[in-house]
C-alpha cells in the first residue's frame, strides 16, 4: 500500500532500533561527582537574573539623578548631548565598580535567597541533607570571583576611563 520508497525493510528496522537505544543511566559515582557542579548551577541560575535587574536598576537610577543634578550646569554652558552622553559612557564604568556591582552583587543574593525559600527550594535542598554552609559557599566563591573580576577591572581598565572621562569634562 505505502509507495517503494516508504517502504522500509526489516533490517533496516534493526539499524533504527539500533540508532535510537535509551542512554544508560549514570552511575552512582558519576552522580555524586556531578551533583555539587548541578546544585552550584542550579543556585547561580537564581542568582544571575538579580545580579544582571540589580546593575540596570541601580545604573538607571544613578544616572538619572546625577543628570538631574547636573542639568543647569549643563544648560548653562550649552553643552552638547554628545558629550553629556560621551561623559556619562566614560564615567560609568567608575560609577560601576565603586557604587553599582558591589550594591547588585549583595541585593541579588539577598533576593536570590529569598526567591528561593519562597518556592520552599531551601527547605527541599536541607531535606536532600545539604546544609547552609554548602548552599551559602556557592554564592561566597560566586561573589568572590566576582571581586577578582572586579579587581582586574579596576586596575586595567578604569585608569584609561578616567582618563578619557576628566578630558571629556574639560572640553
Amino acid at each position: 500500500l505505502l509507495p517503494p520508497a516508504m517502504r522500509v525493510s526489516w533490517p533496516d528496522w534493526r539499524s533504527l532500533a539500533a540508532r535510537a537505544r535509551i542512554r544508560r543511566l549514570p552511575k552512582e559515582q558519576d552522580l555524586r561527582r556531578a551533583f555539587p557542579f548541578i546544585l552550584d548551577g542550579f543556585l547561580l541560575r537564581a542568582w544571575f537574573p538579580f545580579l544582571f535587574l540589580g546593575m540596570g536598576t541601580i545604573m538607571v537610577l544613578y544616572v538619572g539623578v546625577d543628570f538631574s543634578q547636573l542639568a543647569d550646569e549643563i544648560q548653562r554652558h550649552k553643552v552638547s548631548m554628545r558629550t553629556v552622553a560621551a561623559y556619562y559612557l566614560f564615567s560609568l564604568p567608575q560609577i560601576a565598580y565603586d557604587y553599582i556591582l558591589p550594591l547588585a552583587a549583595l541585593i541579588a543574593t539577598a533576593l536570590s535567597l529569598t526567591a528561593l525559600e519562597r518556592n520552599r527550594e531551601l527547605s527541599a535542598l536541607k531535606s536532600l541533607g545539604i546544609s547552609w554552609q554548602r548552599v551559602g559557599a556557592t554564592f561566597m566563591i560566586s561573589v568572590l570571583a566576582f571581586g577578582g573580576i572586579l579587581f582586574l577591572i579596576g586596575e586595567t581598565y578604569l585608569p584609561l576611563s578616567n582618563r578619557k572621562m576628566l578630558e571629556v569634562r574639560r572640553t
